[in-house]
């Protein structure tokens, strides 16, 4: 699953590059994307979406449909899912978002200043061992 954020909407290939499906348009619906900027599998077959300029995660089915969304503090830039359903946002101010399948925020974090490496900007990627 591709997140093709200029085109506002999701493509779906399979393994060996063909082309299977494509979901979603610009807009602020349900299902619609203001440039999504990541995906993310999220446990039972379904599909988290940082929708960047809608500032909001829509979660949805395999198939692309609609199921739920909730907003973030700021915009998500890259997103992944861990075994237990959590969501883990980077967003733009720099920190990382971390929500309760249902949308509910758990915590946000940012490194600690006095650290070796003390800061990030724009962090792009998250991912999860």
């Amino acid at each position: 699953i591709v997140a093709d954020t200029a085109n506002h909407r999701l493509q779906v290939y399979t393994p060996c590059a063909i082309h299977k499906a494509s979901f979603g348009s610009f807009g602020t619906g349900a299902g619609q994307f203001n440039q999504p900027s990541a995906v993310a599998m999220c446990g039972d077959h379904h599909i988290a979406v940082a929708d960047m300029k809608n500032k909001r995660v829509q979660i949805l089915t395999e198939n692309g449909r609609y199921k739920s969304m909730f907003h973030t503090q700021w915009e998500p830039h890259s997103i992944v899912c861990d075994p237990d359903r959590n969501i883990i946002v980077a967003n733009s101010n720099n920190e990382i978002e971390i929500y309760f399948p249902d949308g509910e925020m758990y915590t946000t974090f940012k490194v600690n200043d006095r650290l070796l490496y003390s800061h990030y900007q724009w962090p792009l990627f998250v991912s999860q061992n």
